[in-house]
This record gives C-alpha cells, sequence and structure tokens, in this order.
C-alpha cells in the first residue's frame, strides 16, 4: 500500500513539474528585435550632418520636402536612425526616461578625435575606451569600444533612469522578452540588436515625447497580431498616439511605457497568411 502511495505521488510531482514545465515555455516571450532610435529635431540639416559625421549611411529616397523627414541605417545593422523636422521639439536626453542611448567603435581615441575635428561636442569618460558625444539638440550618446568591430559604429544599449529599474526590466522583459540579467552594475535586458539597460532615477524624469529623441522602434512581424498580443499585456494603444497616413508601406502602432517612454512597433514585411 506504502509503495502504491508513493508511485501515486512520483506521478503526480512528475506531472506537475511537465506541467509547469509547459506553463513556462507558453509564457516566455519571443525576444522582439530592436528596430530604431527617431529624433524630432528642431535643425534638420545639423543632425543630418552629425548622423554622416558618425558614420551612418542616408538612404536614398527617404528625404522629402514637404516634411524634412530622412533616414539613416547604421553599417552593418538592422538598426536605423529617423530625423524629422519638428521646430516644437526641445531638450535633449538627460533629465528624460531615456538618460542617453550608446554606440560601439573599433577605437575610442580614434573616433572622438574625428569627431571634435568635425566640431561635434565631445566629454571624455572614465578611460580611453569611453567617452560622450552630444547631438546639436544635446542627445547624450555614450561611446564605447570594442576593438574586434569589424564596422565604423554599432548600436549598442539604451540607458532609461527610472524611480524602480527593477519594475522597468521586469516590464520590458515581459513586452518584448530577451534575457534579463546584469550589465556590468547595471540591471538589463538583452534583445536582439540592444542591450535595455536601467539605473535608478535621483529625482523626476520626463517623458520621451516632445524631446529630439522623441522614441524609440521594435520590428515585429504581423502589426495585427502584435497590437493583440500587447493590449492582452494591459497596453493601450492611445488613438492620439497613431501616426496619421503612414509612410510607404510600413506598418505601425505607438503607446507609452509606464514612465512615459514612447514605443514604436512597426511592421516592415508583408502580413503574414491569414492576417
Amino acid at each position: 500500500m506504502k509503495l502504491r502511495s508513493l508511485a501515486i505521488l512520483v506521478l503526480a510531482s512528475a506531472a506537475l513539474f511537465i506541467t509547469a514545465v509547459r506553463s513556462s515555455a507558453q509564457d516566455k516571450v519571443a525576444a522582439i528585435p530592436f528596430h530604431h532610435f527617431s529624433f524630432n529635431v528642431p535643425d534638420f540639416d545639423a543632425n543630418v550632418t552629425f548622423w554622416k559625421n558618425l558614420g551612418a549611411i542616408q538612404q536614398p529616397g527617404q528625404a522629402n520636402p514637404d516634411m524634412r523627414f530622412t533616414i539613416f541605417h547604421l553599417p552593418g545593422s538592422d538598426v536605423t536612425v529617423s530625423i524629422l523636422e519638428d521646430k516644437a521639439a526641445s531638450g535633449g536626453s538627460v533629465g528624460s526616461v531615456i538618460d542617453h542611448i550608446g554606440f560601439q567603435v573599433p577605437d575610442v581615441p580614434a573616433a572622438v578625435a574625428k569627431w571634435k575635428a568635425a566640431g561635434i561636442k565631445t566629454e571624455a569618460g572614465r578611460n580611453d575606451q569611453q567617452a560622450y558625444i552630444y547631438t546639436p539638440d544635446d542627445v547624450k550618446i555614450e561611446i564605447l569600444q570594442d576593438a574586434t568591430l569589424t564596422v565604423s559604429i554599432k548600436a549598442h544599449h539604451v540607458h532609461f533612469f527610472t524611480a524602480a529599474p527593477l519594475e522597468t526590466q521586469a516590464w520590458y522583459a515581459k513586452m518584448f522578452g530577451g534575457t534579463a540579467g546584469k550589465r556590468g552594475p547595471f540591471d538589463n535586458v538583452t534583445v536582439p540588436n540592444v542591450n535595455l539597460t536601467f539605473s535608478k532615477a535621483e529625482g523626476a524624469v520626463a517623458p520621451t515625447r516632445g524631446r529630439a529623441l522623441s522614441h524609440i522602434g521594435f520590428e515585429v512581424n504581423d502589426i495585427v497580431q502584435a497590437r493583440k498580443d500587447f493590449e492582452a499585456k494591459g497596453v493601450t494603444f492611445d488613438p492620439a498616439l497613431q501616426m496619421a497616413g503612414g509612410r510607404g508601406p510600413n506598418r505601425t502602432a505607438f503607446f507609452l511605457d509606464p514612465w512615459g517612454t514612447e514605443i514604436e512597433l512597426i511592421q516592415l514585411a508583408p502580413p503574414q497568411a491569414g492576417r
């Protein structure tokens, strides 16, 4: 009798373990790739020159005299930078929920010397493998060295400052998947193309909307299904945030994270069959 009870207990425990594993696998979100940094700037031409000096590649056919909009690709990467002229935009990144963004180069001192000569505002880091530069509208960019890089510049991280960095980390892991962990002393979530890094803000921080670094974007395969998935996890797609008309064949949806970061979901590929 005791043996039979033990066998039943073992089988029940195994069933619970299998159920837990299956549930965990079902709950895990496939990592959603980071796609772009989007800038709304008062001085369009100065920002175009800035990104050219950084080694970003302006895409042909994107310039539009009516709206003064263009897109840059970062070499050897899926990450893009979009620039939209907006005379009302104000404020750099420091003091907002995205304090700064980060890039890597093969040789920091050489890159900084080149950028200084081009008139870019630079700032020393902790050592010769780190520096900071600023866009014409005071968006702060951290530059880190990776001597193994085979491209001139590569996107590395987005650094959020919030009142509750662990909550922010958990939210981004839930929404965008990836791997939660540490980047040095910082809590982070790694998704394809960038590292999402989280620090504690010492005071109040401003939302990104209205700042020069207006929003960040993630690429999804199917915008219709993505909206359903995000809404099921509590996201509200406020109609006031959505883009009127759209640009080209891209399909987009905008929402705010709980700390005021504006986020764009963008579908570049055709929707899946049956959608």
